[in-house]
C-alpha cells in the first residue's frame, strides 16, 4: 500500500508498505546530497539512468546539478511515478519511465537515446530495498552482465554488433559478461584494430 505523509521539513513523502521512499526528516536535503555524489561520477555529456524515482526529489536535484546531461528515472510503480511528478513540477512525464519488463524497457525512446551514448546507471537506495528483484533485473540490463542483457544492448547498438561474430554470440552461456567473454566474440575482420575495438565495446556495454 502506498501512502503520503509529511516529513518534518514539511515536504510530502511516500511510504510503500510502511517503508519510506525518502527521508522522513528532510527529503530535499537528502536529495541534494545524493545528487552531488552522483554528479561526481558523470563526465560531461554522460546520461544518468536512475533506477527508482521514489518521491522524485533526488531526480529533480540531479537534473538541476547536471543541466547538460540527460537524466531519466525508471520506476516499476505507476502510482509512485505519478506522485513523484506531482511533488516535483520541474520533472516532466518523459523524465520518468514506468516499466516492469526489462525487454520492453529497450522500446522506450528516451532509454534508447541514453543507452545509445555514454551513460551511468544509478540506483535509488530506498527503491532497491523495497523492490530488490526489479532493481536487480534492471541493473543487469543496464550493465549488460548476462547474455539476455548483452543482446538487448547490442540490439540498440548495431554499430557495435557489426564488430562481433553472431555465431560466437550464440554460444554464450550463463556466465557473467567480462573482458574474456568479449575477446572470444570478435569476428575475424576486427583483428586489425582488436584492442581499440575491444575497449570500445567493453566501455559502452559492460563497464
Amino acid at each position: 500500500m502506498i501512502v503520503v505523509e509529511t516529513s518534518r521539513s514539511g515536504a510530502p513523502i511516500l511510504k510503500v508498505d510502511g517503508r519510506a521512499l525518502a527521508s522522513a526528516v528532510d527529503p530535499l536535503r537528502e536529495a541534494a546530497s545524493w545528487a552531488k555524489s552522483v554528479e561526481a561520477t558523470l563526465a560531461p555529456g554522460t546520461a544518468a539512468i536512475v533506477l527508482g524515482v521514489g518521491c522524485g526529489y533526488h531526480v529533480a536535484a540531479l537534473k538541476v546539478l547536471c543541466p547538460r546531461s540527460q537524466v531519466i528515472a525508471i520506476e516499476s510503480s505507476a502510482e509512485v511515478a505519478a506522485k513523484a511528478l506531482e511533488f516535483n513540477p520541474s520533472l516532466k512525464p518523459g523524465d520518468v519511465i514506468v516499466e516492469n519488463d526489462r525487454m520492453k524497457l529497450t522500446e522506450h525512446a528516451n532509454v534508447r537515446d541514453a543507452i545509445g551514448g555514454v551513460f551511468v546507471p544509478v540506483t535509488h537506495g530506498a527503491t532497491a530495498q523495497i523492490r530488490p528483484e526489479w532493481t536487480s533485473q534492471m541493473s543487469a540490463l543496464l550493465m549488460a552482465r548476462d547474455k539476455l542483457s548483452f543482446l538487448l544492448q547490442l540490439r540498440m547498438r548495431p554499430d557495435l554488433f557489426a564488430l562481433l561474430d553472431p555465431k560466437k554470440i550464440e554460444t554464450l552461456g550463463s556466465e557473467p559478461i567480462s573482458i574474456k567473454t568479449l575477446q572470444k566474440l570478435f569476428n575475424d575482420t576486427s583483428a586489425s584494430s582488436h584492442e581499440r575495438r575491444l575497449w570500445r565495446v567493453l566501455e559502452e556495454l559492460v563497464l
